[in-house]
């Protein structure tokens, strides 16, 4: 049921962090913008887990500590009645469909959506678990990066690096416990766009889960190239897929 993959053996970690006031200066106005709709984001979710009376919940907070103000108790008995069954079937989790680790060898360029997503994939996966210098990270995924997300970086090189190792330092200090696998799913195009999306998740030693959804979209010489990597929410997949995996596995013995 999905209700068991909403425990808190789920974990959010931005890839995107909030850099030393060192580096702001040397970065160019969209990058500063979206630190600080970072920024912006982080303050509005934290007025949100305050009620009225001014008393932060936690989730540590036990239910019977929790204040209701007239105003919340009038919305809640105006509340439709659900069961405990509707509100599992509710809060579902989107399917999807795991594919098999299959890493191709470093290429120049990727012309199907198969290799670079399995390929960046992989790139991710090295940088967050410290298996790759930041230096080596940027210089194996700048020839496949989209010049929107080019954009967002400083100009001058040095810069790239180091804004890349803070990025790194910071995400492995956000970590509870180590990153041990990962996994990849199948990828859905949006023709309009022609942009294409699939989702990674990362375990950690400690069983928890990080989700992050990637977009990669073709140019006009039919490149794929990496457009956007940020955190998602968790999915969930079918048993069957679950279980083909296990045995593409056994095959490849």
């Amino acid at each position: 049921m999905a209700s068991k993959h909403m425990k808190k053996s789920v974990l959010f970690v931005s890839g995107m962090v909030i850099l030393p006031t060192i580096l702001m200066g040397c970065m160019p106005n969209k990058f500063e913008q979206r630190i600080e709709e970072t920024k912006k984001e982080s303050i509005e979710l934290a007025e949100k887990n305050e009620i009225e009376n001014g008393k932060e919940i936690t989730e540590d907070t036990p239910a019977s500590e929790v204040e209701l103000s007239d105003k919340q108790k009038e919305v809640l008995e105006k509340s439709p009645k659900i069961s405990p069954e509707q509100a599992v079937q509710n809060n579902e989790l989107d399917q999807k469909t795991e594919v098999l680790t299959k890493v191709p060898p470093a290429k120049d360029a990727y012309y199907t959506a198969e290799e670079a997503s399995q390929y960046f994939s992989y790139l991710f996966y090295q940088f967050h678990t410290n298996q790759i210098k930041a230096e080596d990270f940027f210089d194996l995924l700048s020839p496949h990066l989209d010049p929107s997300f080019i954009d967002i970086l400083p100009e001058n090189r040095d810069y790239h690096i180091r804004t890349f190792e803070v990025l790194q330092e910071e995400f492995l200090k956000q970590l509870s416990s180590p990153i041990v696998s990962y996994k990849v799913t199948d990828i859905d195009t949006y023709e309009r766009t022609q942009e294409s999306t699939f989702y990674r998740m990362y375990e950690m030693k400690n069983k928890m889960k990080l989700f992050y959804m990637m977009v990669i979209k073709p140019n006009k010489e039919g490149q794929w190239l990496l457009m956007d990597d940020r955190p998602a929410p968790p999915y969930e997949t079918h048993k069957a897929n679950e279980k083909l995996i296990e045995e593409e596995k056994g095959d490849k013995k």
